[in-house]
């Protein structure tokens, strides 16, 4: 088989609704990476917060904060972070003392802070089984930043995402109908990190496969050669990609990577 790369988004897609990667599931991506595929996650998961990283079947770097880090969990270094810098702070500022009420949580590679912290954003880390510094003022953080998270109210959010794209040209955010607004730098998002891992790796863009359930996986989904989305996804991922397979309770992943096994048979025959 050719030498090929599929990313999966994790919640959703790879995990079923009950939070496990069946064993139907890991068995069928082992003879995809025995056949020479390297298969990634790729999640909107900070490092602090992805805890389940398998060498049984990841066989390559996991994508972390949508793309913006790629992560060597076998060697336990980065491999890349195309983070935020000083061009986010104007920004943060201008949330922080106009919205007292939003929660900013910010994410550099090992630590992360929070300013305007709630109840809501100590819940969130205690999910994330995180650490957690509050802090008043974003020259307080380490840099690069992987992303920004802002928890808003409901009716707040679509006026937030309307300043950030007339006020703030400089940075990028997931647009969302939900109230979490993920900000990110200037042009990093899933799809531009699964092309950065694959150059990495050696493959072409045209050996490039993704699955993902959700609106932050459309990007990954336009981005690949060939893409998959299974049956529980949102529209905006079924929109975006080619092929749809069985839910994520159904084996999605699974399904995508008998796809691609199959597909380089026929090429090869």
């Amino acid at each position: 088989m050719r030498k090929s790369l599929l990313v999966s988004d994790y919640d959703g897609t790879l995990y079923n609704d009950e939070g496990v990667v069946e064993r139907r599931v890991i068995e069928k991506i082992k003879e995809y990476n025995d056949l020479g595929g390297f298969f990634a996650v790729c999640t909107g998961r900070a490092y602090q917060g992805f805890h389940a990283f398998d060498s049984e079947y990841i066989n390559a770097p996991v994508l972390l904060g949508n793309g913006a880090m790629a992560f060597d969990y076998q060697k336990n270094e980065v491999v890349f972070l195309d983070g935020l810098g000083e061009e986010c702070f104007d920004f943060i500022r201008f949330i922080r003392d106009n919205y007292p009420k939003v929660s900013i949580e910010i994410y550099a590679f090992q630590e992360s802070y929070c300013i305007n912290l709630n109840e809501s954003t100590r819940n969130h880390f205690r999910i994330l089984s995180a650490p957690l510094e509050e802090i008043n003022d974003p020259s307080e953080t380490k840099l690069p930043i992987v992303k920004i998270m802002l928890g808003c109210e409901f009716g707040e959010s679509p006026e937030i995402q309307e300043i950030i794209k007339t006020r703030f040209p400089e940075i990028d955010y997931l647009s969302t109908t939900g109230r979490w607004i993920e900000v990110l730098k200037k042009g990093v998002n899933k799809g531009s990190g699964m092309l950065k891992l694959a150059e990495i790796l050696g493959i072409n863009e045209s050996d490039t496969y993704s699955i993902g359930d959700g609106y932050n996986d459309v990007d990954m989904l336009k981005a690949a050669a060939f893409s998959f989305v299974p049956a529980n996804g949102g529209e905006e991922a079924k929109s975006a990609a080619d092929m749809e397979v069985p839910s994520n309770d159904d084996g999605a992943v699974m399904h995508a990577v008998q796809h691609i096994i199959d597909k380089q048979k026929d090429i090869n025959a």
